[in-house]
């Protein structure tokens, strides 16, 4: 973090600007980290005047959130991307909005989290009692379209087909 803070100065001060295109995507995934991100920006500010651009929280947001994975970047954008396709896939799919300041919506951005980077892992969910994939099939078929539809992208993109204990988790 502090070469990329030492270098986005020096990129300010000579007039070039990166900007983000995951900026939104990023503070809406990672709200805690982009906090943090935010505050790292007001302490340079105060410490030395300099005012950055709000891209930089993003930059700065992708490093917490790689660090707390024990990633590397590309991995962390991989992963990044991934759980912003699922969040849109389910938003879209169940029609329901998702509040991002909701308790609810935090929980369900920490389940995709977990299964992304399992998937990315290769370290699948196997091996459980499937009675209660069962019994919530049964019960809420529409999570459960939406399980087989996120189930679908992730065939597609990473080229793995889900266990039922990996649907399970989703629904």
């Amino acid at each position: 973090i502090a070469d990329h803070i030492q270098f986005a100065m020096q990129r300010l001060a000579s007039g070039q600007r990166l900007e983000h295109a995951m900026l939104w995507e990023l503070k809406s995934t990672y709200r805690r980290d982009d906090t943090a991100a935010l505050e790292i920006l007001d302490m340079i500010h105060s410490s030395t005047g300099v005012v950055m651009p709000i891209d930089e929280a993003a930059f700065l947001t992708m490093h917490l959130v790689n660090a707390e994975l024990n990633g590397d970047m590309s991995t962390t954008l991989s992963t990044t991307t991934a759980v912003h396709d699922i969040v849109n896939l389910v938003r879209e799919r169940l029609a329901v909005p998702l509040e991002p300041d909701s308790v609810a919506y935090a929980r369900f951005l920490t389940h995709v989290k977990f299964a992304v980077r399992r998937i990315e892992d290769g370290q699948l969910l196997v091996g459980t009692d499937l009675t209660l994939y069962d019994m919530v099939r049964t019960q809420d078929p529409e999570a459960h379209e939406c399980a087989l539809a996120v189930a679908a992208y992730v065939c597609d993109r990473f080229g793995l087909d889900l266990p039922e204990e990996e649907l399970l988790y989703l629904m």
